[in-house]
């Protein structure tokens, strides 16, 4: 049922990973969009840290904002790419990127760091889990992976059996704590 990516694989993934292949992974892991999306995603979708999503599931149109660090990985690939109109992560002028080629630098990665192998909705996985984590409100977090609903959101989630452990340990904070 797939996994979430631990911070420590993610440091290790991005240790001697190319510009293009940073700023791919970095954009996944950040922004939990779809292998679809990312794919979809042109130049004149990125204006400053917001990249509009036109091609999201079913005919949506969102957008993801990018962190800083997601934000300066693209720059460093579009100071390979250059400025010419097209796919964002175009590695040839106008070569729109496939599943297939953000698979494969996934592939790449994990086996260049010596990490398990993982998929894009892994990276989806992770962002879910790691917004809950943080905190982060429901619906909030499940705006940011652009999910509709908050059962299939939800699923997403890999946090765990820790995760259980420490909630029930929060009802007695909750209830005051008595003596008994």
């Amino acid at each position: 049922p797939g996994r979430a990516i631990s911070r420590a694989e993610e440091t290790r993934l991005l240790a001697r990973a190319s510009m293009y292949d940073a700023a791919v992974f970095r954009v996944l892991i950040s922004t939990g969009m779809r292998v679809s999306e990312l794919c979809g995603l042109d130049l004149a979708d990125l204006r400053g840290d917001a990249l509009t999503i036109r091609h999201g599931k079913g005919g949506r149109e969102r957008t993801a904002y990018l962190p800083p660090r997601a934000l300066a990985a693209v720059r460093r690939w579009l100071g390979e790419r250059g400025s010419e109109p097209g796919p964002l992560f175009a590695r040839r002028p106008g070569r729109r990127p496939t599943r297939d080629v953000v698979v494969a630098v996934l592939d790449r990665l994990c086996r260049d760091a010596g990490v398990p192998r993982i998929t894009p909705h892994d990276c989806r996985r992770t962002v879910a889990s790691r917004l809950l984590d943080a905190g982060v409100d429901l619906g909030t977090a499940k705006g940011v992976t652009g999910h509709q609903s908050a059962e299939v959101f939800l699923s997403y989630d890999r946090r765990g059996e820790e995760r259980i452990r420490a909630a029930a340990a929060l009802v007695e904070t909750a209830q005051g704590g008595a003596a008994g």
